[in-house]
C-alpha cells in the first residue's frame, strides 16, 4: 500500500493520522477516507482505508479495508497485513483475521492472500486516479490555511493578561504606514501577497 504511505506521510505520518482522519476528494472518483481506529489482533495500529458514499444519510463503504501496519516496515507488502473487507452496497464484511477473548488470534490463510492482491491492485489504482496528486493539493491548501491564520493571529492586537497591569502611554504613537511585499512558495504552488 505505497500510495497510502505517501499519503500518510504527506499528512505528518503515523503520529498525525492517530489524530486526525485524512480526507481526500479527488473529481470523478469516491472520496477516500484513512485513519487509524485503534490495535489491530497483534499489537500493530490498525489503518482503515475506504472509499466513501453517502446513501439515504449514511455513509456506505465501496470497499473499505482495514489493515494491521508494522509502520516501521510501511513500505513492505509484508507490513500491511489485511485484517477485514467491507463493500456495504453487496452487504459483503469478511474478517481474515481477530483475536478472541483470551488473546489467540485467529487467521484465515485464504482470504488474506486474496485481499492482499485485492490491496495491491487499489494501491495501483489510486495512485493511477491521481489521489497522490489530491492529497499534495490538499495539504497545500491546510498549510497556507495554517500559515495565514499564524500570520492573521500575529498582526491582530495582543490582549494584556486579565491580571497584568497595563500600561498607557499619555500621547497615543502617531500610525506608522508600512506596505510589505512578500513571496511565498509551497510545493508547486506561487503566489503574491
Amino acid at each position: 500500500m505505497k500510495t497510502v504511505v505517501d499519503i500518510i506521510e504527506l499528512f505528518g505520518g503515523l503520529d498525525a493520522l492517530k489524530q486526525k482522519h485524512i480526507h481526500l476528494e479527488n473529481r470523478g472518483y469516491m472520496p477516500l477516507v484513512i485513519e487509524c481506529i485503534g490495535e489491530g489482533p497483534s499489537g500493530y495500529p490498525l489503518i482503515s482505508v475506504a472509499h466513501t458514499y453517502i446513501q439515504e444519510g449514511d455513509v456506505m463503504y465501496d470497499p473499505e479495508m482495514t489493515f494491521e501496519v508494522n509502520w516501521e516496515l510501511r513500505h513492505t507488502a509484508d507490513a500491511w497485513g489485511p485484517i477485514t473487507y467491507r463493500q456495504d452496497g453487496l452487504g459483503l464484511n469478511q474478517t481474515a483475521k481477530w483475536r478472541d477473548e483470551d488473546g489467540k488470534v485467529y487467521v484465515k490463510p485464504d482470504l488474506v492472500r486474496s485481499l492482499r492482491a485485492f490491496a495491491r491492485t487499489w494501491n495501483k489504482n489510486l495512485r493511477e486516479q491521481g489521489f497522490i496528486t489530491a492529497a499534495r493539493t490538499t495539504c497545500n491548501a491546510e498549510f497556507i490555511e495554517r500559515a495565514e491564520a499564524r500570520a492573521a493571529a500575529a498582526s491582530a492586537p495582543r490582549q494584556a493578561h486579565a491580571c497584568a497591569p497595563v500600561a498607557t502611554p499619555a500621547v497615543p504613537p502617531a500610525p506608522r504606514q508600512v506596505q510589505v511585499r512578500a513571496r511565498r512558495t509551497v510545493a508547486d504552488i506561487t503566489w503574491d501577497d
